[in-house]
């Protein structure tokens, strides 16, 4: 009588991680630093790679590894081919660019995946454990951070959710109230630092200080499910059902663009009321640029020379710094639009905005062939200053892993305001 054979298993594919990595846009790029860690989570992109056929392949290659369970010698085989076929060259010896290529996209995958679980089932396992790899390959910090036990919500977790560096082979294990009692766990108190310092890294262009807490990576200080989260919470949604769709849905192109746009804004919630602030605030005319410079980043604690990190009323740390105001060409531009004597109004904007919203957008750029999406954050609150109401713009754009922003001050006109209200609402003043 023959043996049964047992059925093989089948591997079950990680959806989450799926939908994560097919929902990213192919950007081509020069250098790894050419996108944010927040465009990152949106884009598709190997360094160095600029042939969008060929990058859509690496992709294809990379999608079969997460979804079929491939391993890293056939990634390394569809690679070689390819780079035959299309010409392509990758910086670096072979082995270790295709290693770095697969594992980053797909450790950023899994942990994007992750993270949606451990969000969709928080309430009944409402904690998390850092597991590092304790061996000689493991970062010191690292193994520091093993076994820590915080909440799922800790402050924790934006910043040291792994993977938290190239290489890094850190997980988490998500946990109930009953797992701590068998496995005797406790909460860790204190927590381990998360504080940002300054640090200097080497670049093509030259060192520059990056603010990074301790151990982990320039372009890793992340947590890449949260900015997946984000990424998901801009999608538009379509303007509430109403006369002005209605109307919208009979016009032609042109007129429902801007029916629905006038939809889109009637459906948004009223703005806080204006804030009086002192007439002080409204710095005199004339002064030298650079003296309007000095006195936003003065508000901050940072100077014409050395910027420095904020925390925003979201949580975000922002790199606040005279960059804000500098052109491309390295000239000052606070006094375009007449809005130099309110800087002071545009910080104010910024530390206690009305509210705060995530927006996602190409950016604009001279040649077709090299599509950006840029994550912008924008700070939107109304001051009213001897007597009248001001409304204080202040935009801030993500790129190349710090905050460069275009500000703005207008007059109060209820069209202009609600036509900055847009993307993601992630923060709204409420009155006391």
């Amino acid at each position: 009588m023959s043996e049964t054979a047992r059925p093989q298993p089948v591997p079950v594919p990680f959806d989450e991680a799926i939908r994560f990595l097919r929902a990213k846009t192919n950007v081509p790029t020069d250098r790894w630093r050419d996108l944010s860690a927040a465009e990152y989570a949106r884009s598709f992109a190997v360094a160095g790679v600029r042939d969008m056929q060929a990058l859509e392949e690496i992709r294809a290659a990379v999608d079969r590894a997460l979804a079929d369970g491939t391993t890293l010698d056939v990634f390394r085989a569809d690679l070689r081919d390819i780079m035959a076929r299309t010409g392509l060259t990758l910086r670096g010896r072979f082995g270790w660019r295709s290693r770095t290529i697969l594992e980053t996209n797909l450790r950023t995958a899994y942990a994007a995946g992750r993270w949606e679980q451990i969000q969709r089932l928080k309430d009944a396992r409402p904690y998390l454990r850092y597991e590092a790899v304790l061996d000689n390959r493991t970062r010191p910090q690292h193994r520091g951070w093993h076994g820590t036990v915080l909440p799922v919500d800790h402050e924790f977790w934006r910043t040291h959710y792994p993977p938290n560096g190239w290489g890094c082979r850190c997980t988490v294990r998500s946990l109930s109230e009953r797992d701590l009692r068998r496995y005797g766990y406790t909460i860790t108190d204190p927590p381990p630092p998360s504080g940002s310092l300054p640090r200097s890294v080497r670049t093509p262009d030259g060192n520059r200080i990056v603010e990074l807490p301790p151990g982990i990576d320039e372009g890793w200080n992340h947590n890449v499910g949260i900015l997946a989260e984000r990424w998901r919470g801009l999608i538009p949604e379509p303007p509430p059902a109403g006369p002005l769709v209605d109307a919208a849905e009979a016009a032609g192109s042109a007129t429902a663009s801007a029916i629905a746009q006038a939809a889109v804004r009637a459906a948004l919630p009223p703005m806080p009321p204006p804030r009086a602030l002192p007439a002080s605030l409204i710095l005199p005319a004339g002064m030298p640029d650079e003296a309007y410079v000095r006195a936003f980043l003065s508000a901050f604690g940072a100077t014409m020379k050395r910027p420095a990190p904020f925390r925003d009323v979201t949580g975000e740390t922002l790199l606040i710094g005279a960059p804000l105001f500098t052109t491309q060409q390295g000239e000052l531009k606070v006094g375009k639009r007449d809005r130099a004597r309110y800087v002071l109004l545009l910080a104010e904007a910024v530390r206690a905005p009305d509210e705060v919203w995530d927006i996602i957008e190409p950016a604009r750029i001279a040649r077709p062939d090299r599509p950006r999406f840029l994550f912008r954050r924008r700070f939107v609150a109304r001051f009213s200053v001897a007597q009248m109401i001001e409304p204080a713009f202040v935009v801030f754009e993500w790129s190349r892993a710090v905050w460069s922003g275009v500000t703005a001050f207008r007059p109060s006109e209820a069209e202009y305001i609600d036509a900055q209200r847009r993307g993601r609402l992630v923060y709204r003043r409420e009155d006391r």
